[in-house]
C-alpha cells in the first residue's frame, strides 16, 4: 500500500484548531490508513472535539480520479466521519458481498460501490447495479455487518436480513474492511417477556409519518435518504403511528413494506401484535419482511405464528428462511431446528442464509450442525460454513474441518485452513499435513478425517499381478 505519509501535512489555525506543527499519534495515522488505502492526503487540520484531539483530512485515490473526499479521524484511531466517496468492490467486507448476492440473486457479478460514515457509526455501503443489461439502476444500502438498510428491490433477488448496526469497533480498528463484523452471539436463556401494549397514535403523528413513509418511495434519491434518516431519528416514539398507519384503509403495498423496514428498525416489542396480523398477507413479499421484522422486535409472543409458516410445507422459500430466522433470532430451539432444515432446500442462496443464521443465533450449541453444510454440493454454502464455523470458535468441530480440508475448490479449502489455524492455533497448510497432525492428535488412532476421502465418481482400477508386472516392464524399458 502506498502511505498517504509521503506528503507533507500542513495544519490550519483557525478557532478550536490545535497548535500548528504538532505530529498526527501513530493510532490515527494507523485508522486512516485502514480506512483510505491507497488514499494520498492533501490538506489536514488538526481541530479540538468534545475535549480530544481530532484530524479533518482531504484526501484523494485513484478510483475517485482526483475528487477529494473528507475523513475525520480521532486521535485514537476511530473514524468518525468519511464523505461518501467510490469504493473498490475487492475492499467491501465478506459480509456485505454476501448480502448483496442475496440481494442480487444470480445476476450478483460486480455492482458500482459507494462508502460513508457520519456520527461516529458504522460504515454504510451503497451500490449500484443494472439488470441484464437494462438503462435502470437498482440500488440497495448496506450496513458493514451486512445488515440490510434499504433500497430498491432487484429482479430475481432476495431480500437480504435488517441486522442492528455494528457497534464501533476498537481504535485504530473502526474502518478497517471487516473490522466491525460480529462475532455471533451465543444462545442464552432470556428473561420473561413483560406483556406488550399497544398504544393509541396521536393523529398529528400519524400524518407525519404518512408523509415519510410515502416520501421513501420517491424517485428522487436525495428524498428517499432524507425521509429514512428522519424516521430512524425519531427511534421508537414513530411505532404507534407506523402502526396506525399500517391499518388505515388504503395503505398501499409497497407502502407497507416501507413500513415494515421501519418497524424492524425501531426493534421494539410493540410493534408485535400488527407484524403478526401482517404475517397472514396475501403477498409473500410482504410476509418475508413481517417475519424479519419480528426478528428484531424482541416480541417472543410471535413464535408460534412464525412456526406457522417455517413449517407449512406450501409456504414460499424465502417466507419459511425469515421467519426461521426470526424464531432463531428470538431465542426458540423450533427455529433452530427450522433453519437445519432448511439446509436441504434446492435453492443455494436459502441453504447459505440458513447456514449462516445457525450458526449466528444458535451459538456454538449448534455447530455440530451447521458443519453439516461442510458437504453442500455448493461451494458458497461450503465456504460460508467455515466461515461461520471460524467465527463461533468452534473448537467441538475441528475434526469435521480437518476432514472436509482437502475440499475440490481452492476458495472453500482456504477458508477451511483459516478456520482450523484460528481454531487450533497450527500453522499446516496442507491437508494431509492437518491430517496427520489430527491423527497424531487423537493418539495414533485412525479416524475419518485421517483417512483419504473418496471422491464421487471416480473409477476404480482393479489390476491383476500380471498386468501389474507388465506395466512395470514397460516403464523399466522406457
Amino acid at each position: 500500500m502506498r502511505s498517504a505519509w509521503g506528503i507533507g501535512v500542513s495544519f490550519v489555525l483557525a478557532a478550536g484548531v490545535l497548535a500548528a506543527g504538532e505530529d498526527w499519534p501513530e493510532a490515527a495515522k494507523k485508522g486512516f490508513e485502514a480506512a483510505c488505502p491507497e488514499a494520498t492526503i492533501r490538506e489536514s487540520k488538526a481541530k479540538s472535539r468534545d475535549g480530544g484531539a481530532v484530524y479533518e483530512v482531504k484526501a484523494t485515490d485513484r478510483l475517485n480520479q482526483g475528487e477529494a473526499f473528507k475523513v475525520v479521524v480521532r486521535a485514537d484511531g476511530t473514524i468518525l466521519e468519511e464523505e461518501q466517496r467510490r469504493f473498490a468492490p475487492a475492499q467491501v467486507p465478506e459480509a456485505v458481498q454476501a448480502a448483496f448476492r442475496t440481494w442480487a440473486g444470480d445476476a450478483a457479478g460486480t455492482g458500482a460501490w459507494e462508502v460513508k460514515r457520519e456520527g461516529g457509526k458504522g460504515r454504510v455501503f451503497e451500490v449500484r447495479k443494472r439488470y441484464n443489461g437494462s438503462e435502470k439502476k437498482y440500488e440497495a444500502r448496506f450496513g458493514e455487518d451486512g445488515g440490510w438498510l434499504g433500497g430498491d428491490e432487484f429482479p430475481g433477488g432476495g431480500a437480504p436480513a435488517a441486522t442492528p448496526p455494528a457497534a464501533p469497533a476498537p481504535a485504530g480498528e473502526a474502518a478497517r474492511p471487516g473490522a466491525a463484523k460480529a462475532e455471533p452471539a451465543q444462545a442464552v436463556p432470556a428473561p420473561a417477556e413483560a406483556a406488550v401494549t399497544e398504544e393509541p397514535a396521536d393523529p398529528d403523528m400519524v400524518r407525519k409519518v404518512k408523509r415519510l413513509i410515502r416520501a421513501t418511495l420517491e424517485e428522487e434519491k436525495e428524498a428517499r435518504d432524507a425521509a429514512w434518516k428522519e424516521l430512524r431519528e425519531m427511534g421508537n416514539l414513530i411505532v404507534p403511528g407506523l402502526v396506525a398507519l399500517f391499518r388505515a384503509e388504503g395503505t398501499t403495498d409497497d407502502e407497507v413494506r416501507s413500513i415494515l423496514i421501519a418497524l424492524g428498525d425501531s426493534k421494539d416489542p410493540r410493534s408485535g401484535p400488527a407484524l403478526v396480523e401482517v404475517l397472514e398477507h396475501k403477498n409473500p413479499k410482504i410476509r418475508r419482511d413481517a417475519a424479519r421484522a419480528l426478528g428484531n422486535s424482541k416480541y417472543k409472543a410471535a413464535v408460534p405464528a412464525l412456526a406457522k409458516h417455517f413449517d407449512a410445507a406450501g409456504e414460499d422459500e424465502d417466507v419459511r428462511l425469515y421467519a426461521a430466522i426470526a424464531a432463531a433470532q428470538l431465542g426458540s430451539d423450533t427455529g433452530y431446528g427450522a433453519l437445519k432444515a432448511l439446509m436441504g432446500s434446492e435453492q443455494e442462496a436459502v441453504r447459505t442464509r440458513a447456514v449462516f443464521a445457525l450458526g449466528q443465533h444458535g451459538g456454538k450449541a449448534r455447530a455440530a450442525d451447521v458443519a453439516l453444510a461442510l458437504k453442500d454440493s455448493s461451494p458458497m454454502v461450503r465456504k460460508d460454513a467455515a466461515d461461520i464455523l471460524r467465527r463461533m470458535k468452534a473448537e467441538t468441530v475441528t475434526g469435521a474441518l480437518v476432514e472436509a480440508c482437502g475440499d475440490e475448490d481452492y476458495k472453500v479449502r482456504a477458508e477451511i485452513v483459516k478456520a482450523l489455524k484460528e481454531l487450533t492455533g497450527q500453522s499446516h497448510d496442507t491437508p494431509e499435513d492437518w491430517k496427520k497432525w489430527w491423527s497424531e492428535k487423537q493418539g495414533g488412532a485412525k479416524t475419518d478425517a485421517a483417512a483419504p476421502v473418496e471422491k464421487k465418481n471416480e473409477a476404480k482400477i482393479e489390476m491383476s499381478d500380471e498386468a501389474r508386472k507388465k506395466l512395470k516392464d514397460v516403464r523399466t524399458s522406457e
